[in-house]
């Protein structure tokens, strides 16, 4: 796995949700993934294939939940993510929203050449 930069800190907490909203717009079918448990998850992400995306890429289910407290993973719905990004006040469909938009930014970063189906052969 790369090493955590600077820019990857916020998206592995609080805006794991926004992230993890701006990553599912680049992935058919997305399956959203809580760490921790589901009505108040520590990060979020999406689940691919048999890997998991989050700010850091494409990562294996321990470097997943590695930054977390409890190191368990569960299935969540759009609509769990969406709840809690409408707590900070953001409502779909997200245009012209600060946080939205820098998260989009991130995904392009993280993921500059799309998003990959599969890890590498060899991990991360």
């Amino acid at each position: 796995m790369a090493e955590t930069e600077r820019w990857m800190k916020a998206f592995l907490a609080g805006c794991s949700f926004d992230f993890a909203l701006a990553l599912a717009e680049r992935v058919p079918a997305p399956v959203f993934v809580a760490v921790g448990n589901p009505g108040f998850p520590e990060h979020v992400g999406l689940r691919i294939g048999d890997c998991y995306a989050d700010v850091r890429g494409l990562v294996t289910c321990q470097e997943f939940v590695a930054h977390c407290t409890r190191k368990v993973i569960a299935e969540i719905s759009r609509q769990d993510v969406e709840f809690h990004c409408g707590l900070g006040g953001m409502v779909p469909p997200y245009r012209g929203i600060k946080d939205i938009a820098a998260a989009r930014r991130a995904v392009r970063k993280a993921f500059p050449h799309g998003i990959p189906s599969h890890l590498p052969a060899g991990g991360t």
